[in-house]
């Protein structure tokens, strides 16, 4: 697992699940195009490269 940085709040209505200027774990896709990454609350999503909530 490696760190990664949230550069923008990732929100949907229920609340905040990844917040800018925090760090937060992830595994990276073997590829690496993706990440697995793991927010608040339990909430895990697969971020892309080119997304604008963190850099991969």
């Amino acid at each position: 697992m490696r760190e990664y940085i949230c550069m923008q709040d990732w929100e949907i209505e229920s609340g905040v699940y990844f917040e800018k200027g925090k760090k937060y774990e992830g595994i990276p896709s073997k590829d690496g195009t993706s990440v697995k990454m793991f927010g608040e609350v339990g909430m895990v999503i697969t971020f892309y490269e080119g997304n604008r909530h963190f850099k991969i």
